[in-house]
């Protein structure tokens, strides 16, 4: 769809953007974010924050690494859902950090308030693409629908085997007779 196309499009172009002047020049970002950044890594479990840089300059490139190829794949279209995913995430440090407009000086708070909501409402944008099925059942439905489907052929196959069972039962009891009447004839009377 044209309308689906052109939002990826608008989302992705905006990330390739930041992302690629966030791996050019993380000196600003990096400065700005590098209490938050050492504050989260620090409160971060170690599986975590192991494997992670730990100056705020090669995060702040991480982070805009992860705009930069997840704009790219929206823009085009590939992987919709998840680069929406990666990019709402990589959206939140960079909120968090560059537009704390709760800690800012007081003549700064209403540009930051605008550029935290202008972020935030991104990340709904985000959001919303990241579970966009393109008018196809999801995830959910598809589960739901297969447990659904195996509890029927479940209960089908319960009624085949008790019939099955029954029959067997049936034909079973019927042979015994047959058996006894043929031994109740052979015998003198």
């Amino acid at each position: 769809m044209l309308v689906r196309r052109l939002a990826y499009a608008a989302q992705g172009a905006l990330f390739i953007l930041s992302g690629f002047d966030a791996v050019k020049n993380p000196g600003g970002r990096a400065q700005m974010a590098g209490p938050f950044l050492e504050k989260a890594v620090n409160a971060a479990p170690d599986k975590i924050s192991d494997p992670l840089p730990s100056s705020p300059e090669q995060l702040v490139r991480l982070n805009g690494g992860v705009q930069l190829v997840g704009g790219s794949l929206l823009a085009i279209g590939k992987f919709p859902r998840i680069s929406a995913l990666a990019l709402a995430a990589s959206l939140v440090p960079t909120t968090v950090a560059g537009h704390a407009f709760w800690s800012a000086p007081k003549d700064q708070q209403g540009a930051q308030r605008s550029q935290f909501l202008k972020n935030l409402a991104i990340f709904g944008g985000l959001i919303i693409t990241a579970v966009d099925t393109k008018g196809q059942p999801g995830l959910a439905w598809r589960t739901g629908h297969a447990v659904e489907s195996a509890k029927s052929s479940i209960g089908d196959l319960t009624q085949s085997a008790t019939d099955t069972v029954s029959e067997f039962a049936h034909s079973a009891e019927k042979a015994i007779v047959d058996a006894q009447s043929a031994v109740a004839d052979k015998l003198p009377g």
